[in-house]
């Protein structure tokens, strides 16, 4: 697993984190699929605030991510990784990430993301939360 982060409104230059463990499907059906995750992941991340410095740590990881279709045009997922430190006890992150995908025809689309990255020990001066939203125009191939 590996994830990669930047984010100016918690003054994060970079966030890496790479990891491994193992995943489990749930429920796979015909209009839904749900998976779950658990392993280890190494974080390294870099400061906007050259005072700040970089912060390194390993940190367990759990998510569940969960995906429902409608027809073959429209596409909800939502995901939830959840990070709690290892080496920094009492560090907690956590990704959520939700998303609508709309297949307007054979290859154009449209999605529609909303996040939220949150960590319970921000550096000094800046949010636990960073919300936004992504609005995607695409063309898939297959």
């Amino acid at each position: 697993m590996a994830n990669f982060l930047s984010s100016s409104k918690q003054d994060i230059a970079l966030r890496s984190t790479i990891g491994a463990g193992a995943a489990r499907y749930l429920m796979m059906g015909r209009h839904a699929n749900v998976d779950g995750v658990a392993g280890f992941a190494y974080t390294d991340q870099i400061n906007q605030q050259a005072s700040a410095g970089t912060q390194h740590s390993i940190d367990g990881v759990v998510a569940v991510e969960a995906e429902f279709y409608r027809f073959s045009a429209l596409h909800f997922a939502t995901s939830a990784w959840i990070y709690p430190g290892l080496t920094n006890a009492g560090r907690l992150r956590m990704t959520l990430n939700q998303s609508i995908y709309y297949k307007l025809t054979q290859g154009p689309y449209l999605r529609f993301s909303v996040y939220d990255y949150f960590d319970n020990q921000p550096q000094a001066g800046t949010p636990s939360n960073n919300v936004g939203g992504v609005l995607s125009v695409g063309w898939a191939f297959h």
